[in-house]
Formats: structure tokens, sequence, C-alpha cells
């Protein structure tokens, strides 16, 4: 039943749902070290995404953290191809070719790249 219904969940929605949820994914939001707050934004989330399925909270954010994960790896590698001075015949445009990268980038400034 859960492998079914993760393979229902639409990323662009999921994604949209979170990124108007900025306690979910910013760290300097003032409500986002409250449990109970978080909890009832990701029960929104889940209906938002699957409406009617409530025990689709713990799908949605593995997939969250998925979609995340995969962003998060993406940007790092394009920001330090660009910091060791690699050369645009250096970095090919399709190893950053995701079709959830654009709609992620509003997650760019909590990335924090290490030197």
């Amino acid at each position: 039943m859960a492998a079914v219904m993760s393979e229902v969940i639409n990323n662009e929605l999921l994604i949209a749902a979170v990124e108007r949820r900025r306690s979910l994914w910013l760290a300097s939001d003032r409500l986002h070290k409250n449990k109970n707050v978080k909890a009832a934004l990701w029960r929104e989330v889940a209906e938002d995404v699957l409406p009617g399925a409530p025990e689709s909270v713990d799908l949605v954010q593995k997939r969250w953290k998925s979609l995340r994960d995969k962003f998060r790896r993406l940007y790092t590698a394009r920001e330090l191809g660009r910091k060791s001075g690699a050369g645009a015949d250096d970095i090919e445009p399709t190893d950053f070719v995701w079709a959830h990268y654009e709609q992620l980038l509003f997650l760019r400034d909590t990335m924090v790249t290490r030197p």
C-alpha cells in the first residue's frame, strides 16, 4: 500500500506545498524549531498532496527529503564547479538538468557549501 501511494505523490505539488510553509525549510524562521507547528504543517502538506490519506505524512516527508537531497547534491556540484575555476567547457549543462531543479531554487540560500 505504501509503495503504491508513494508512486502517486505529485512532486511539483509537494514542492509548492512545502515552499508555502517556510517553517518547514527555513532554519531562521521563528517557528522552525517548534515540533508541534512543524507536525501540523506536515499534516497540511500531506493533505494537500494526498487528500484523504492521513497515514501519508511519513511518505510525504520521505519524498521531500529525497527531493531536497538530490537538489543539494546538484546545487553543491554546480557551485563547487564554479569555485574550482572549472571553465564552461568542463561542466556539461546536462550534468545539472533535473525536472525539479528550477522549482527548488528557493532552497539555495539554505545550502551552505563548505570551503
